[in-house]
């Protein structure tokens, strides 16, 4: 359904506000298939929510829908990969997340459901805070349980993500 396609401009880093970069996404597919039960597309809202509120920096929003054990993985090492319980953690690595990037387009290419199951694909292009050119997908599976997320695991290209850990090590070599 076209109704259901969604498509926000993306800012650079000079005009960024966190409470916007929720919204600067393209959604290249419809959030919504026909074939998506009650619970599926009430699954598939809970995501979008958590997932704009993560991106918006509203983590206690986003964790309104989240499991007080809640576990979520990353895939690989370095700032990037880890191995996460209950919102504290979480919200500690979420916070640093945000500030790796002067800007960022994201384009959702993928966002299906079955059961109680949410997977979102991903791609995101983007600029690191020293200017590097970052492009990377992602694919996130959210596993719900009574209506909260109580597991994700987020996996991404690594070898494209140690673009990020390089350029903290450059940053901290700077001493910047």
């Amino acid at each position: 359904d076209h109704r259901d396609l969604h498509s926000f401009p993306t800012r650079r880093s000079s005009d960024l506000d966190k409470a916007q970069l929720a919204k600067d996404a393209i959604f290249a597919v419809p959030i919504y298939q026909d074939r998506d039960s009650p619970q599926e597309r009430r699954n598939k809202d809970i995501v979008l929510e958590t997932w704009r509120a993560f991106w918006s920096d509203d983590v206690d929003r986003g964790f309104a829908n989240m499991a007080e054990d809640v576990h979520w993985w990353n895939s690989g090492h370095g700032p990037l990969g880890s191995n996460l319980h209950g919102h504290d953690e979480i919200r500690k690595a979420r916070k640093s997340e945000l500030d790796f990037f002067a800007d960022i387009e994201r384009t959702v290419i993928g966002f299906h459901a079955a059961g109680n199951t949410v997977i979102m694909e991903a791609r995101a292009k983007a600029h690191l805070l020293d200017g590097t050119p970052y492009r990377n997908e992602a694919c996130v599976v959210y596993e719900l349980e009574d209506e909260k997320i109580v597991r994700v695991r987020h996996y991404v290209d690594t070898k494209k993500a140690d673009a990020i850990a390089q350029m903290l090590e450059r940053r901290a070599q700077q001493g910047a």
